[in-house]
């Protein structure tokens, strides 16, 4: 099986871009503003590798808090990368550089995140991919996070194939299943693919959970279309939405 390994970040392989903790002062929590956003994703494609963990360590010295660097600075900044390559501002080797960058500030400053919150033991396995041929791959990156903050045991790392993560599926259990997609053409192998799980799954009511820039918005809609239970929107709402399902399942456990 190609990379994919129990508890392990595919960011984890880039060399950090932050040396030590950020001094975080004891301030209010301040959240992320659209000029933070703006100016993250200007400083992810410069270059200077080192301007934008500079302007996230300010950030955070300045009283903001990871879970809110997470969610309302890095997936905002991610869109925005999307965004600069579609209207041609910026070019596709410049916004990979930048999402490169980006993975490696999560990567920094995972272990303030996932130490923030006193974590509770889960019995849940979960399984966080993007689908096989998706090149987009910070967003469910950022959800396994979630769910390695909330306790649960978290498998990652991008399939080489279809049949290495089918593979995976039938030969370990999982309770979640989460794909990852932001192109429309990859729509019907992925509800092909989802049959296929369900089908070989270890686990026989294995919950599937899809997200991605191809479910957004009034898009959500397709994700019952492929046979998906359900949509992640972002990390917190994901492991909720996860939760939920497995009690409904299970419950009492």
């Amino acid at each position: 099986m190609h990379g994919i390994r129990a508890g392990v970040r595919s960011p984890g392989q880039h060399e950090a871009l932050c040396r030590g903790p950020a001094r975080v002062a004891l301030l209010v929590p301040r959240q992320p503003t659209a000029d933070d956003i703006e100016e993250l994703s200007r400083l992810l494609v410069a270059n200077d590798d080192t301007l934008a963990c500079r302007f996230v360590e300010l950030l955070r010295e300045r009283g903001m808090l990871p879970e809110s660097i997470y969610v309302r600075l890095f997936a905002p900044a991610a869109r925005r990368l999307g965004e600069l390559w579609e209207d041609d501002t910026r070019s596709f080797a410049e916004v990979t550089l930048g999402l490169w960058r980006l993975h490696a500030l999560m990567h920094d400053l995972s272990p303030d995140f996932l130490g923030g919150a006193s974590r509770r033991a889960s019995s849940h396995r979960g399984l966080f991919v993007p689908y096989p041929g998706e090149q987009h791959c910070f967003g469910v990156f950022m959800v396994a996070e979630f769910f390695r903050r909330a306790g649960w045991d978290v498998w990652s790392g991008p399939p080489a194939t279809v049949d290495d993560l089918v593979g995976l599926v039938s030969s370990e259990f999982f309770d979640v299943v989460g794909l990852s997609l932001a192109s429309e053409r990859l729509l019907d192998k992925m509800a092909a693919t989802i049959r296929t799980l369900r089908r070989k799954s270890r686990n026989p009511d294995v919950a599937i959970m899809v997200g991605g820039a191809v479910f957004s918005g009034d898009k959500a809609v397709l994700a019952e279309r492929i046979g998906a239970d359900a949509t992640a929107v972002d990390g917190p709402k994901s492991v909720r939405q996860a939760e939920s399902m497995l009690a409904m399942l299970r419950p009492g456990t």
